[in-house]
């Protein structure tokens, strides 16, 4: 049987994710390398049906001006679509973990902005996975809508069916 895993890289929102979500793994101070083999590590020989990964993406330059390309944040490393390449092989840890029809929610802000895009297709295809995320910022548990989707061999998003983590349809009985 699949698994649903929340995995937190954002030292700032562990108390709340913790607080609101059972059994999530927090990684937060983890680089990029560390938090996928972390993550590998805790999950063992499951399968993931669902990854919620709970996290930052940089939004803004240092002066105010909007960054204005989607991102994840693992500490200090940035994930985009200019430096996928430096972290795709840490990335590609991943892949064999998810279950075929799986799906990835990168929860962090704005991952779907601008070069975002392409970046969420290019993970959809290293993951053989769907892609969730928003070109929005994402203040709080629940999706703030857009949400995009990206699917392996994809060209472009397309809007995203939302499930929540805390839908009570799918909560295990």
């Amino acid at each position: 049987m699949a698994i649903v895993v929340d995995a937190i890289s954002g030292a700032d929102i562990a108390n709340v994710v913790n607080n609101n979500i059972d059994g999530a793994v927090d990684l937060s101070g983890k680089r990029c390398g560390e938090f996928f083999e972390a993550l590998a590590a805790r999950v063992g020989d499951k399968k993931i049906s669902v990854l919620r990964i709970w996290g930052h993406g940089t939004t803004h330059y240092a002066s105010g001006r909007d960054y204005g390309k989607g991102n994840m944040r693992f500490v200090e490393d940035e994930v985009s679509d200019d430096t996928l390449a430096t972290f795709e092989p840490h990335i590609r840890k991943l892949t064999p973990l998810l279950d075929t029809g799986s799906r990835v929610e990168i929860r962090g802000c704005q991952i779907a902005l601008g070069t975002g895009e392409k970046l969420m297709l290019r993970l959809a295809d290293i993951w053989k996975a769907e892609v969730q995320g928003s070109p929005r910022s994402q203040p709080l548990l629940s999706w703030t809508p857009p949400v995009k989707s990206a699917f392996p061999g994809a060209t472009s998003l397309r809007g995203a069916v939302i499930i929540e983590y805390n839908d009570e349809r799918y909560k295990k009985r």
